[in-house]
């Protein structure tokens, strides 16, 4: 923490989850390109300070519920009714803000914004000069970034700068509607949109925004982790333990263009590896992510990994995200007389606002196997891809190019405690080795 009680760090975000509340029917995607102009709660006609004029985005129940109010509140415009968007974003680069200076309602928003600007050493950005220059979250998004900020003791939440809504891919669903009530400035009813859908018909129930009912259509979404891990990797030392909750992470390499880190949860025998290489390359970050996603470039460099690596028919592009989506099939070796693993995988190929790229991965439904061709076979264990991905970015440090990994893998059957050890160590070198190989 610095002098001036801040706490940051930066992390890149693929499918990140968050609630907006919005009036009527806006939504998103209707104002995306004009969302500083049209967003009147918290955008340029709003009584929103100016620093923090952006998009404001909850994770919990409670926290997403009172603002609903807000919306019968607006100066410029009157609304009916509100309702409650699910959004996924499917990658957003964030700087995480915490400190006690961020949620001291004894503290001025101006003097906040001037605490975080001076932390981050935030500057107006050169060439445009305008009425949002200078100004903390126009700043923010003129650099492609969100900020996650604790806004008190226990909640989060997400500022999306209009600015940088236009570069994002996200999806969207109505999940909930409110309903104003006639005479008050208040909420009189609310439905479930998922019942609604079912029954056919709008199934409006009472309202207190004192006391709001229980909304089971509205979980609470799984941040803590998130954050949890990784801002644990970063702090923990070379050699070193952390624990995160129930969950122990240690850095197991630390050289100066490569790290991993391994992170086990409890008795959860499936194990994260996480890593970031920095590849002295002369190629771009596009050569990278060829080498990376292309089967026939992949085998070339990494055939030792895989007995059989095949792409399962053609690419098809993703109409609410813009990403392209194709399926793999891939088999590995373990050791002799361990059988063979098998998976059927589902990736995900997205340009991120940045410039760089993201591959997402993860395993197919069972349904989606028989689908296409690819039911478990004899004498072959099926695995099951949790999640697994790479971040390439060209280096903003200097030449090269950035590739940031993160696998957890549940290898399925009875593996022996001796292949167990195998199986880590290879996470540990495997990095290293394809660091070596892609340069």
């Amino acid at each position: 923490m610095d002098r001036l009680g801040i706490v940051s760090t930066e992390m890149s975000v693929p499918n990140l989850q968050a609630y907006k509340v919005f009036g009527d029917d806006m939504t998103l995607t209707s104002i995306q390109h004009r969302a500083w102009e049209l967003d009147d709660l918290d955008g340029r006609d709003s009584v929103q300070h100016p620093e923090w004029q952006a998009l404001y985005m909850q994770f919990k129940s409670s926290h997403v519920l009172g603002t609903v109010p807000y919306r019968w509140e607006s100066r410029t415009r009157e609304y009916s009714h509100a309702q409650l968007l699910a959004v996924q974003i499917d990658a957003v680069d964030i700087i995480v803000l915490d400190g006690p200076l961020l949620h001291d309602g004894g503290i001025g928003a101006e003097e906040k914004a001037a605490a975080v600007k001076a932390h981050l050493q935030l500057t107006s950005s050169l060439g445009l000069e305008d009425q949002t220059s200078g100004l903390l979250m126009h700043e923010l998004g003129r650099r492609g970034k969100a900020a996650l900020v604790r806004e008190t003791e226990d909640e989060w939440e997400l500022l999306l700068p209009h600015s940088l809504l236009p570069q994002l891919t996200f999806s969207e669903r109505v999940i909930a509607r409110w309903r104003k009530h006639e005479e008050h400035c208040a909420t009189s009813h609310w439905c479930d949109v998922s019942l609604t859908e079912q029954a056919g018909v709008e199934a409006w129930e009472p309202w207190d925004d004192c006391a709001p009912p229980p909304c089971p259509c509205i979980p609470d979404l799984d941040l803590d982790m998130l954050l949890e891990i990784s801002g644990a990797c970063q702090k923990v030392q070379p050699g070193t333990k952390q624990t995160v909750g129930d969950m122990v992470i240690q850095r197991i390499v630390h050289k100066d263009h490569c790290a991993v880190w391994s992170a086990q949860a409890g008795d959860d025998p499936v194990m994260f590896v996480a890593s970031q290489v920095v590849l002295a390359t002369p190629e771009p970050a596009e050569a990278v992510l060829w080498a990376l996603y292309s089967a026939e470039e992949r085998m070339k460099w990494d055939g030792g990994s895989f007995t059989k690596y095949e792409v399962l028919g053609e690419p098809q592009v993703q109409e609410t995200s813009n990403a392209l989506c194709d399926f793999l099939y891939c088999r590995i070796h373990l050791v002799p007389g361990v059988k063979d693993r098998d998976m059927v995988q589902e990736r995900f190929l997205q340009r991120l606002p940045d410039g760089g790229y993201a591959i997402t991965i993860r395993a197919c439904s069972d349904d989606k196997c028989r689908a296409l061709g690819r039911d478990p076979v004899p004498n072959v264990v099926r695995a099951r891809t949790l999640i697994s991905g790479y971040i390439i970015r060209p280096n903003p440090s200097g030449p090269g190019v950035v590739v940031t990994g993160v696998s957890q893998t549940d290898l399925g059957g009875n593996v022996p405690q001796w292949v167990q050890g195998l199986v880590k160590k290879a996470g540990k070198r495997k990095p290293v080795e394809w660091a070596q190989r892609l340069e």
